[in-house]
C-alpha cells in the first residue's frame, strides 16, 4: 500500500485514503479554514473517510492538523459509518486541534492511540473525540499517554444508543426478538496520560456517556414516532418500555481525569453502562 503524506502549509482535505497510509511528518502543519457551510455534510474536514471503501486506513500524525470549521462533522478526522478497523496514531509531536469536535467516528472497532496533544478549542457539539451512535458493531478502542482536552463540550463522548433501524413490527418487539436492533456501543479507554475538561457550561465532562442521543419516543417502536430512536420507548403505545440505550465499557484509569465544569465521567440520562471502571 502507497503513503499519502499530509505537506506543510496544506490547506486542502485528503478525501478516501481506500486503505492506505496518510502521514504528516514533524514540522508539517495543515490547516483547514472554516467553509461556513451550516450542512451537516463532512466535505471540510482534514483527513475525511467517507466513501465506503476505508477499511483498514491507518493515519499517522506526527505535525499539527488544525480545523477551524464550526460544522459539528467538519472536524480533524472524519471516520463515516461502515469504514470499519481504521487505525489512528497521533504520536508525540502530534497535535490535533478542532473548533467543534477533533475526530468524529460512526464506524465499526476504531483504534485511537495518542502520545501528543488533542484539543478542542471550540465548543464541541459532540465531543471532541466523538463515538456516534452507529460506531456500535465492534469495540473501539483509545490508549491515551498524552493529553485529550476540552474548553467546551465533552472531552470524550459516546452514544449509548443501540445501533441500526426500527423493529419490523410490534409482535417482533413483544416477543423479545429485537432482530433489527443490531449493535451495542462498546469502548475500551485506557488512560495513562490526561483526559480534562477546562469547560464551564453544559455538558462539560472529561468522558461522556450519553444516553439519549434521540428523543425519547412515546408511541409504538412499529409506528412512525419510534424513528426518533430515543432510549425509552413504548412497546405498542402500552405502558410497557423498552430501554435502548446500553454501552459495554472498559476504562482503566492510572493517569488524570478531570474536569472543571462537571463530573469527570459522567452517565446522562437513560444510559445503561455494562462492564468495569477501574
Amino acid at each position: 500500500m502507497a503513503t499519502i503524506f499530509i505537506t506543510d502549509g496544506q490547506t486542502t482535505s485528503v478525501f478516501d485514503p481506500n486503505g492506505e497510509t496518510v502521514e504528516a511528518a514533524v514540522g508539517v502543519t495543515q490547516t483547514i479554514a472554516d467553509s461556513n457551510n451550516p450542512d451537516n455534510d463532512p466535505d471540510n474536514g482534514n483527513i475525511v473517510l467517507d466513501g465506503s471503501s476505508n477499511d483498514g486506513t491507518i493515519i499517522n500524525n506526527n505535525g499539527t492538523l488544525i480545523n477551524l470549521d464550526t460544522n459539528d462533522e467538519n472536524v480533524v478526522i472524519f471516520v463515516d459509518n461502515g469504514e470499519n478497523d481504521v487505525v489512528i496514531n497521533n504520536n508525540a509531536t502530534g497535535t490535533l486541534q478542532g473548533t467543534n469536535g477533533v475526530i468524529f467516528a460512526e464506524g465499526d472497532a476504531l483504534i485511537l492511540t495518542n502520545a501528543g496533544t488533542i484539543a478542542g478549542t471550540g465548543v464541541a457539539q459532540e465531543g471532541v473525540v466523538y463515538f456516534d451512535r452507529d460506531a456500535d458493531g465492534e469495540t473501539n478502542f483509545v490508549t491515551n499517554t498524552g493529553t485529550i482536552t476540552s474548553v467546551g463540550g465533552a472531552t470524550i463522548g459516546i452514544d449509548a444508543l443501540l445501533g441500526s433501524v426500527t423493529p419490523t413490527s410490534s409482535d417482533q418487539v413483544a416477543a423479545g426478538t429485537l432482530s433489527t436492533f443490531t449493535g451495542t456501543a462498546a469502548i475500551n479507554i485506557d488512560n495513562s496520560g490526561i483526559i480534562s475538561n477546562t469547560g464551564a457550561d453544559g455538558v462539560a465532562a472529561a468522558i461522556l456517556f450519553n444516553g439519549d442521543p434521540g428523543s425519547t419516543s412515546e408511541g409504538s417502536l412499529g409506528g412512525s414516532s419510534a424513528n426518533s430512536r430515543g432510549c425509552l420507548e413504548n412497546v405498542d403505545g402500552s405502558m410497557t418500555q423498552q430501554v435502548n440505550c446500553q454501552v459495554n465499557v472498559t476504562l482503566e484509569n492510572s493517569g488524570t481525569i478531570s474536569a472543571i465544569g462537571d463530573s469527570a465521567v459522567l452517565n446522562n440520562t437513560d444510559a445503561v453502562l455494562l462492564g468495569t471502571i477501574t
